[in-house]
């Protein structure tokens, strides 16, 4: 399954390369990168999937960011003054504000990002994916929890792709790509948004 951005066009036909099993074709997820060799880079204006198995990593990542999805879509009353998102937040003064809705560019992209680190780090990750203003008191205190305990530097790290800039052949046909094994971990059960 291909998905592509309508600002987006393709030169050639990419199969050959999406398919080589020598490169592409070991992996089952493949999407751009923005600025750097991270999860949180991502840009999901492409996006390939192949060979994925039912409940296997590819598949339940797009499940999971289908779901977040749907979370965000179906219940914005969850999200703005009072809303489930925050409460425990404000109750422990590590948020607070009025937390009115807010119409956030490429929210889409930034849920992507958000379920690949989630895989990635092996932890729920939810940082990129804002859907309120919010005051935020204690940093710290913010980023544990919306990181499955780690810190920024933590979430940083185990974020990044593996380089395969040196693989025999890539050179030649001049590209390079990025790898990383995803863990997806079960979605908190205390929650049913993300």
């Amino acid at each position: 399954v291909m998905a592509l951005d309508g600002d987006m066009t393709l030169q050639a036909m990419p199969y050959s390369m999406l398919h080589d099993p020598a490169t592409l074709g070991a992996h089952n997820f493949l999407v751009a990168l923005d600025n750097g060799p991270s999860a949180v880079m991502i840009n999901n204006g492409f996006m390939y999937l192949q060979r994925c198995k039912k409940d296997g990593q590819t598949y339940r990542v797009l499940k999971e960011i289908l779901r977040r999805e749907w979370d965000v879509c179906k219940s914005p009353d969850v999200y703005g003054p009072g809303g489930r998102y925050w409460s425990a937040l404000d109750a422990k003064n590590i948020t607070g504000g009025r937390h009115d809705l807010v119409f956030i560019t490429a929210k889409d992209q930034k849920i992507y990002q958000d379920v690949l680190v989630s895989a990635f780090c092996g932890r729920h990750v939810v940082l990129r994916n804002e859907p309120t203003h919010v005051k935020i008191y204690r940093w710290r205190d913010y980023v544990a929890h919306f990181s499955g305990g780690l810190n920024s530097s933590q979430v940083e790290s185990c974020a990044f792709f593996d380089a395969h800039l040196n693989v025999e052949g890539n050179r030649k046909r001049g590209y390079s790509h990025w790898s990383h094994p995803m863990r997806l971990p079960p979605r908190p059960r205390e929650t049913d948004i993300v």
